[in-house]
């Protein structure tokens, strides 16, 4: 079957263009970057301490001491006034003999003060040139709105050596106050006089229009340039003979005959030969009765690869013959004789060079 065998070249695909993609994407990253800066930046800021905390040398200049015996008791705030953005610190302070033991309050005890406790340190005990002990804790809190506030009174207790020698003192409330960051009187908007509202210019509506249409041309023409300019994966093109090949590998794994479904089965194999036919040699198969169809194959010319009275006419004969037999006649093969058909009509496909 002498015939020329039609160029089936594959176009090979460029690497498209992407230099506008690559800089979109630094662009990105380099904000990528600069927010993980900023969050680190800020992380940090937020770990480290919050508002201005009183050491051990700040004056305290709200005080009150109270005396029992050879005990001294204090209470002490490192401010009369602060503002919220500011913390502040409250100091008891317990100083007497050497055998001196303390039982100083702790932050339940401050949780009536809206004040949220924000540290909580212990100095001593220290030994005084006199030969007293000091103990002392430092209390820092946190003010979150503007207002009065009142230390509230608090149990100072302390044991001595030998029996009966323990006491304790209740404090006085200490007030202070905590005002904003801005002043008790925030200058007004309405200070700074109604705005004027500035003339419409109707020619900056219309070269923004203008701006705005420009560019949504150039980025559309950008788009379709870039997706022109993209590889399209093309799927390999199969031959009449391929695609014959492969119907009548599925037929074969059907369960058509398997169910003794014998008329469905010689139609669908007839279809399959008749359309490689028509698809690789031009000849009109589907929609013709047998003998028509022989007709037209045989008057195909050897110019086309068909006609001609040889072998395969002869098979191709037989083979047709044999579904119209099961199609319209009723007639019943046996199973291996239906299947024997696949193998006919294989055999007769492959003679075709593109059937590889």
């Amino acid at each position: 079957m002498a015939r020329a065998r039609p160029n089936r070249s594959l176009a090979v695909p460029t690497q498209p263009a992407l230099a506008g993609l690559r800089s979109w994407a630094q662009c990105v990253l380099a904000g990528g970057c600069a927010l993980a800066l900023v969050a680190c930046q800020g992380g940090a800021a937020a770990g480290g301490p919050a508002g201005q905390e009183q050491d051990h040398g700040t004056a305290w200049p709200v005080e009150r001491r109270y005396e029992r015996g050879a005990v001294l008791a204090a209470v002490q705030l490192s401010a009369a006034e602060v503002t919220v953005a500011d913390t502040i610190s409250l100091r008891v302070t317990l100083e007497g003999p050497e055998a001196l033991r303390t039982q100083l309050p702790d932050a339940a005890e401050l949780a009536a003060t809206d004040l949220t406790v924000h540290r909580v340190y212990d100095d001593g005990p220290a030994l005084a040139v006199d030969g007293s002990v000091r103990v002392s804790r430092t209390f820092v809190m946190r003010p979150f709105l503007a207002g009065e506030y009142r230390i509230p009174s608090l149990e100072v207790g302390w044991e001595l050596a030998g029996p009966g020698a323990g006491s304790s003192v209740v404090t006085d409330e200490l007030p202070f106050r905590v005002v904003s960051v801005v002043g008790d009187q925030p200058p007004s908007l309405l200070d700074a006089g109604v705005p004027q509202r500035a003339p419409l210019r109707w020619w900056r509506l219309v070269a923004l229009a203008l701006a705005a249409g420009g560019i949504a041309v150039v980025a559309l023409r950008g788009y379709r340039r870039w997706r022109r300019a993209r590889p399209q994966a093309r799927a390999p093109e199969l031959s009449p003979a391929q695609l014959a090949l492969r119907a009548l590998a599925d037929l074969e794994r059907s369960e058509l005959l398997p169910q003794g479904d014998l008329k469905t089965f010689h139609t669908v194999v007839s279809d399959i030969v008749r359309r490689y036919v028509e698809d690789r040699f031009g000849v009109r198969a589907r929609e013709r009765t047998t003998d028509e169809f022989l007709r037209g194959w045989q008057a195909a010319g050897p110019a086309t690869g068909a006609g001609g009275s040889g072998p395969q006419s002869d098979a191709l004969r037989r083979f047709l013959q044999q579904c119209d037999l099961v199609k319209f006649a009723r007639a019943a093969p046996t199973q291996a004789a239906s299947a024997a058909l696949i193998t006919t009509a294989r055999r007769f496909v492959e003679t075709d060079d593109d059937a590889a």
